[in-house]
């Protein structure tokens, strides 16, 4: 009988403490800056790519970082990839957390840029390529992965992405850096609302 109540208590402490653990990583997301900037950056899943470009009518991939991060931190950032990757703070791939700004060399200088997402991913505005716009594309993709130079920060680290620093930059996916699950709500919700190419 004991046995039965010590089991039943613990089943209740243990459920209590789901359910605390799950509202406390809730009230952090919802006050995280690096989850309001990736969301934003996510409404414009879709929006064609146009060189000089900074509207829903069409974006570069600068347009595209300086649109996101002007419409959430109110943040006049520079206009081009190069002078953005001197504007920001350079990090190690080990401090890349979901809203640091990724560098890319795709031409004879830094040329491209776009926003970490989590779990391997980042949005861009990409110009090239079979899918063109503001697409989601994946750090290990080849073209990506050679072209990659650093990031940088324009964010302050948050603790409730300290857990995916433990994965090497290279081997970061979904399965072990899960996305948090409000940038996996709106992903699935802003590629439902993309206009499908016939």
């Amino acid at each position: 009988m004991i046995w039965k109540d010590l089991r039943r208590f613990f089943s209740v402490v243990l459920l209590v403490c789901c359910i605390l653990t799950a509202l406390t990583a809730e009230q952090q997301y919802g006050q995280s800056e690096r989850i309001h900037l990736v969301t934003h950056a996510l409404t414009y899943l879709g929006t064609p790519y146009r060189y000089g470009g900074r509207s829903i009518k069409g974006m570069d991939c600068s347009g595209f970082v300086s649109c996101s991060v002007a419409g959430i931190l109110d943040l006049k950032i520079p206009r081009s990839s190069a002078a953005i990757a001197e504007y920001t703070k350079r990090i190690t791939d080990a401090e890349i957390q979901p809203g640091d700004l990724l560098f890319f060399k795709t031409t004879s200088r830094i040329s491209h840029t776009g926003i970490y997402i989590g779990g391997g991913k980042f949005i861009h505005s990409a110009s090239d390529g079979p899918h063109t716009g503001v697409i989601i594309s994946n750090i290990q993709e080849s073209y990506w992965k050679k072209t990659y130079r650093f990031a940088g920060s324009i964010l302050k680290p948050e603790e409730i992405f300290f857990a995916e620093s433990a994965i090497p930059f290279f081997s970061r996916t979904q399965e072990n850096c899960p996305l948090a699950p409000v940038i996996e709500k709106v992903i699935s919700e802003a590629i439902q609302k993309v206009p499908k190419k016939s």
